[in-house]
C-alpha cells in the first residue's frame, strides 16, 4: 500500500521529467529539497534508493520491485554476453538462483550494433519500466521513490553527451595533474 504524504505541495512543485531531458533539477537539488520535506526516517529511506545500491537496500516495497527488475535485467544482459562467448550461462553465473528468461526486447536490445545506441535502448526500456511503476495516486512516497530514481536514469544519460564527458574528463585530468605535483612536491 502506498503511504500518502504529509506535505501536500512536494510532489506537484517538483519539475516534470522527460526522457533524455536534464534541465531543472539534479539529485543533489532534490534530496536537499527533500530534507525540508520529509521526516528524517522517510528521508533516510528515499537517500538509499540509489540506482547503484544493491547492498544497503532500504526496506521499501518500491525500491524492492525496481532492484528485482535491474537485477533480472543485468542477469539477462549477461547471460547473453555469455552465450555470445559461446560458453554456457549455467557454469558462469553467480547467485543464479532461479533460470532467467531473456525477454524478446533485451534481446533487441543487446543485439544493438553501436555501444550508445545500445545504452540509449536500455535507457528506454528502465524508464518505462518506472513509468509502469507509478501508482495510481499521485501524492505517495513511492511516487518519490521513482521520481529520484528516473533523475538518476537522467543523470547516467548525461554521461553519454560528449560536452559534458569532455568536461568530466578534464577535471579528472587536472586533479591528476595536481595531485601528481603535490607528490612530486612532498617527494
Amino acid at each position: 500500500m502506498a503511504i500518502l504524504l504529509n506535505s501536500y505541495y512536494l510532489i506537484p512543485s517538483l519539475p516534470t521529467l522527460r526522457p533524455f531531458d536534464l534541465r531543472n533539477m539534479n539529485s543533489n537539488k532534490f534530496l536537499g529539497f527533500c530534507a525540508g520535506e520529509l521526516t528524517p526516517p522517510d528521508y533516510e529511506i528515499l537517500s538509499h534508493c540509489t540506482l547503484d545500491n544493491f547492498t544497503n537496500v532500504p526496506r521499501q516495497d518500491t525500491f524492492q520491485r525496481w532492484l528485482e527488475f535491474e537485477k533480472n535485467l543485468r542477469d539477462q544482459l549477461a547471460i547473453l554476453r555469455i552465450q555470445k562467448l559461446g560458453l554456457d550461462p549455467a557454469q558462469h553465473m553467480r547467485n543464479a538462483k532461479k533460470p532467467v528468461q531473456t525477454a524478446s526486447r533485451v534481446v533487441e536490445i543487446f543485439n544493438q550494433e553501436s555501444p550508445v545506441a545500445k545504452e540509449k535502448a536500455l535507457f528506454q526500456y528502465r524508464w518505462t519500466h518506472l513509468r509502469r511503476m507509478e501508482s495510481g495516486f499521485y501524492f505517495t512516497f513511492d511516487n518519490l521513490v521513482i521520481y529520484y530514481l528516473k533523475l538518476q536514469l537522467l543523470e547516467q544519460w548525461n554521461l553519454f553527451n560528449q560536452a559534458i564527458g569532455r568536461r568530466m574528463l578534464d577535471q579528472a585530468l587536472e586533479t591528476g595533474r595536481t595531485q601528481i605535483k603535490g607528490m612530486v612536491a612532498y617527494g
